[in-house]
């Protein structure tokens, strides 16, 4: 008689494979708070009338004649660039990834003004074509003065529109250098990629700290370009190259099936979610540039030389007062500016009247 025999172990049990969580999506997370904060404060910003900012306007001197070519400049380049854009997506009948850089290019310029967050670090002159920053209405600003600061409508564009042209300019130099040097590593490309970033920035901001335009004094006046009165701070230069340097390689570096990494791991969602997850991790990334900037210009503003007294009226707009200045006509609720003896960082509250309590 013969036997059967049976196998009564129990079957081995694997583990379902964990389900990783794009990076893509976690950005577009950040992405998302970022576009609530930027909304939040806008809103506010619009909802309490911004004005030009003009009393201390000077038609007269040069810098104002400088101001209408940057202008002009910036107009043709808008024109270009949404051209440019706008054939993109007709040709590709989707959301081309420069058109993502656009929308992320404009919640980018919500962080450019924060650099006054604590004190008048950054001034733009009033010769622009402005209206009043928004900066005081972001929710945990500590500068009693952070919305009398002009914010050209110049900037308002170049974020959007100039740092993509930019980025086009980078990645075209970078493309040739990759051909020349087939064997060149990222490192190296990212490091020529900056190298560029700082001459391109340097063409962009050297006239416009020469004609007094924009400066930034709450920095130390070591290495710094140009004379005291244009003080082209280092703080302003190196970091402009990280932020130059982050559109270039956020455009530029692609996986084998084409994807940027703000677009990677994204197959499975359908196509508008992919492309929303996508714009709000590009605003994330490029805001994390921003944040590098202000995490560099901020403190170094807490270390600021005395800031120069030759500043125009229309640099300085009632930010702080800056001893020995013969532009400033009437001191201001700041105080001295940083660098300045006697200097103590106002806040809001310092600002309460006094009850007698």
């Amino acid at each position: 008689m013969s036997t059967v025999s049976a196998d009564r172990r129990a079957p081995f049990v694997t583990s379902a494979p964990v389900r990783q969580v794009p990076a893509p999506v976690i950005l577009a997370v950040v992405g998302a708070l970022i576009v609530g904060y930027a909304l939040w404060t806008w809103g506010a910003w619009l909802a309490s009338g911004p004005t030009q900012v003009s009393a201390t306007r000077n038609p007269a001197d040069t810098s104002w004649w400088v101001a209408r070519i940057y202008e002009t400049i910036m107009a043709v380049a808008v024109v270009v660039i949404s051209t440019h854009v706008v054939r993109q997506c007709l040709r590709q009948r989707r959301l081309a990834f420069d058109a993502v850089i656009v929308i992320a290019g404009f919640f980018t310029l919500f962080w450019d003004p924060m650099v006054n967050w604590m004190q008048p670090n950054f001034m733009y002159s009033s010769q622009w074509f402005n209206l009043n920053t928004w900066v005081a209405h972001a929710p945990g600003v500590v500068n009693p003065t952070a919305g009398l600061m002009p914010q050209p409508v110049f900037i308002m564009f170049i974020y959007p529109f100039g740092l993509l042209g930019f980025a086009i300019f980078i990645n075209h130099g970078m493309r040739v250098v990759q051909r020349r040097f087939s064997q060149i590593s990222t490192v190296a490309l990212m490091a020529f990629a900056y190298a560029y970033g700082l001459i391109l920035g340097a063409c962009l901001e050297a006239p416009t700290f020469l004609s007094n335009l924009w400066g930034l004094p709450g920095a130390p006046a070591d290495f710094s370009l140009f004379a005291n009165g244009q003080r082209y701070a280092w703080a302003e230069y190196l970091t402009t190259g990280i932020v130059f340097t982050t559109f270039a390689a956020v455009r530029y570096f692609k996986n084998d099936k084409g994807q940027t990494i703000v677009e990677r791991g994204l197959e499975g969602f359908r196509p508008t979610a992919r492309s929303a997850v996508t714009i709000l991790a590009t605003i994330a990334v490029f805001a994390m540039s921003m944040w590098a900037l202000l995490l560099v210009q901020i403190p170094a503003g807490l270390h600021a030389s005395p800031y120069p007294d030759d500043y125009p009226a229309h640099l300085i707009n009632g930010l702080c007062n800056i001893p020995d200045n013969p532009n400033l006509a009437a001191p201001t609720a700041y105080g001295p500016c940083p660098g300045s003896p006697g200097f103590r960082m106002p806040v809001k509250n310092t600002f309460v009247s006094n009850t007698g309590r």
